[in-house]
C-alpha cells in the first residue's frame, strides 16, 4: 500500500510539472503523448501495413535445357533400297583338255675308252690330283723374278739333309737385278721366303737410302753340314738343312760395299739403312741374329726359319 501511494504521489508530481511545461509548449503536446513518450503508457498501437502484391514480371524465362535422357529419340532413318542386280546368264562349262607332255630323252653318249697306255680322265666334279710341291715352289720363285738352278750331284753330308734344294743366281726387282755371287744352296721353301724379303724390302730400302740400286748381296754360309756356332758336338744348325743364310755385306751400284758390321756404330751413315734391313727381317724369318747378339754373329746377319720350342709360336729377333 505504501508503495502504491508513493507511486500515485509521483504521478501527481509529474503531472503537475508536465502541466507547467505544457503551458510553455505548443498545444500539440498532450498528456497522452507525455505518458507514451516517458512511461510507455497509453501509446496507440501501430496498424500493420498491408503487404503489397508484387507485380508479375513481364520477362520471359527460357526453359532449362533438357538432358539427352529427356529428349525424345530420333526416328530411325530408313535404309536405302539397293537395286536388285539382274541375274547373269550361266556360264557354259567347257571340258578341260589335259595337256600332253612329250618325254624328252637325252641321247646317251657312248663312253670313250682310253687307248692302251693312256690314263683315264677323272670324272667331272672330282678333285684334281695333288700337284708336285717341289715344282710348285720352284714356279713361285720364277714368278718372283728369281733365277735358280737345281744343283747337280748335290749330296748332303752325314746327318744333314736339304729338301728340294735350289741354287740362287739372282733376283729381278723393280729397282734392278740383284745378284748373289756366292750362289747359295738352300731348300726351296727358305729360298722362296728369302727372295720375297729381298724383293719386297731390301732392294727398295737400299735404293731409297743410297740413291742407287742394290747391285748384289755378299752371302756367307747357306747350306753347311755342321753344328751350331761351328761346334761339331752342338745341336745341328739350320744351315745343315739349307734353312738359313748369312749376309756379310751390301753392294750398291758403282761397286760400293757396305759391311754389315757397320750397324754397330750409330754414327755410321749406313746405320739407319742396315737397321731397317735387320728389323724388317723379323717379320719374314723366325730367327734374326747380328752384331750385338753374340760374338759368332758380330760381322754378319743370320736369317733362318727354325722352329723354337715345342709349339714354335715365338721368334728370336736380336
Amino acid at each position: 500500500m505504501i508503495v502504491a501511494r508513493l507511486f500515485a504521489v509521483a504521478i501527481v508530481i509529474l503531472c503537475a510539472s508536465h502541466l507547467a511545461d505544457a503551458r510553455k509548449r505548443p498545444a500539440a503536446a498532450v498528456p497522452e503523448r507525455f505518458l507514451c513518450e516517458n512511461l510507455k503508457i497509453g501509446c496507440p498501437k501501430r496498424l500493420a501495413r498491408p503487404k503489397l502484391k508484387r507485380k508479375a514480371s513481364t520477362k520471359t524465362t527460357r526453359p532449362a535445357a533438357k538432358t539427352l535422357a529427356e529428349l525424345p529419340p530420333e526416328p530411325a532413318k530408313p535404309a536405302p533400297i539397293k537395286p536388285i542386280p539382274k541375274p547373269e546368264p550361266p556360264l557354259e562349262a567347257k571340258p578341260i583338255e589335259p595337256k600332253q607332255r612329250q618325254a624328252v630323252i637325252a641321247p646317251i653318249k657312248p663312253v670313250e675308252k682310253p687307248q692302251s697306255g693312256e690314263p683315264m680322265a677323272p670324272p667331272p666334279g672330282a678333285a684334281p690330283p695333288p700337284a708336285d710341291a717341289d715344282a710348285t715352289c720352284r714356279s713361285d720363285i720364277e714368278r718372283l723374278g728369281g733365277e735358280i738352278e737345281i744343283p747337280q750331284g748335290f749330296e748332303p753330308g752325314q746327318g744333314c739333309s736339304v729338301a728340294n734344294p735350289v741354287q740362287i743366281e739372282s733376283l729381278r726387282t723393280r729397282a734392278g737385278t740383284v745378284s748373289l755371287p756366292g750362289r747359295p744352296i738352300l731348300n726351296c721353301t727358305f729360298a722362296r721366303q728369302f727372295l720375297t724379303w729381298l724383293g719386297d724390302v731390301a732392294a727398295p730400302v737400299v735404293a731409297a737410302h743410297e740413291d742407287s740400286s742394290l747391285a748384289a748381296l755378299s752371302t756367307g754360309s747357306a747350306y753347311q753340314c755342321r753344328g751350331r756356332i761351328g761346334e761339331a758336338s752342338a745341336r745341328m744348325s739350320e744351315h745343315a738343312f739349307g734353312n738359313a743364310i748369312d749376309i756379310d755385306a751390301v753392294i750398291v751400284g758403282g761397286k760400293k760395299r757396305i759391311e754389315i758390321a757397320a750397324v754397330s756404330d750409330p754414327a755410321n751413315p749406313a746405320y739407319r739403312m742396315l737397321m731397317a734391313l735387320r728389323i724388317s727381317a723379323c717379320g719374314y724369318f723366325t730367327t734374326v741374329l747380328g752384331p750385338g747378339s753374340n760374338a759368332a754373329h758380330a760381322s754378319h746377319y743370320h736369317f733362318d726359319l727354325g722352329i723354337h720350342g715345342k709349339t714354335g709360336s715365338y721368334r728370336v729377333c736380336e
